[in-house]
């Protein structure tokens, strides 16, 4: 990280800022800052130090990085000289074609930082076995719980990772988002059409949720634990987790 030069003219970026410009979470910002995460990018800009407890981002580095993914935002046609309208018309269809192209690339790219986003935080909970909730989850992709879009955009992501690590473990990782607080939480119904899709037996939910979680987390769990005793249920901050209990 470097000092910003003093009398600098280039425009910075608080967090905030970068957000919104690139569309992605605070914590996957700085996950791809991290040579140790699995979503680091080494051509992301470096961040500048603003004072003892503040940093920014140049923005021309931040439109720099996300043009690089994609090439310019706003190709714009010729217009078409005389006698050459066949050429320009052309020209136009090529740079539609390319701009949406360009778009069709971006939003694969957010959706896939999605996907990478929930997949690593469920996976997180799994080896602790304890619930988050569907709010939580669509909050750190930057995703409203009060938009019906962003719910069928939450429940598509979801589906693609429990679809994948039923394939990889015979296990649903989507059994880790609730919905609303409360005793008894579960996942919501999309979770329970897809797993019965699968092959699963849900008659009993609350049955099915509880031994599922206790899977995920015999999967998940540091394999040196597992010499311990029996996997129990404690309080942790207001809500159950999974742990080995201590062998007498």
């Amino acid at each position: 990280m470097s000092d910003i030069p003093q009398n600098s003219a280039r425009k910075i970026l608080r967090i905030p800022q970068v957000k919104n410009t690139i569309n992605l979470s605070k914590s996957m910002i700085y996950s791809m800052m991290d040579p140790k995460s699995s979503s680091y990018d080494p051509n992301f800009p470096h961040q500048v130090r603003l004072g003892p407890r503040a940093v920014g981002w140049y923005e021309d580095e931040v439109q720099g990085w996300l043009a690089s993914r994609g090439g310019d935002n706003n190709p714009s046609p010729q217009k078409p000289a005389s006698g050459g309208s066949s050429i320009a018309i052309q020209e136009v269809a090529s740079s539609t074609a390319g701009e949406n192209s360009y778009r069709h690339s971006e939003l694969d790219d957010v959706r896939n930082r999605r996907l990478s986003t929930v997949r690593l935080m469920l996976e997180r909970q799994a080896k602790i076995g304890q619930h988050v909730f569907y709010a939580e989850v669509m909050k750190e992709i930057m995703l409203s719980p009060d938009s019906p879009d962003d719910c069928k955009v939450m429940n598509s992501i979801l589906e693609e990772i429990s679809t994948a690590s039923h394939a990889e473990r015979q296990l649903l990782l989507g059994v880790m988002v609730h919905e609303k607080p409360g005793l008894a939480t579960e996942p919501n119904q999309a979770f329970f059409d897809l797993a019965t899709s699968l092959g699963y037996a849900c008659e009993d939910r609350r049955g099915f949720v509880m031994k599922h979680i206790v899977a995920l987390y015999e999967s998940f769990e540091d394999p040196s634990r597992k010499t311990n005793g029996k996997i129990i249920r404690v309080s942790f901050r207001g809500q159950s987790r999974l742990v080995r209990s201590r062998k007498n």
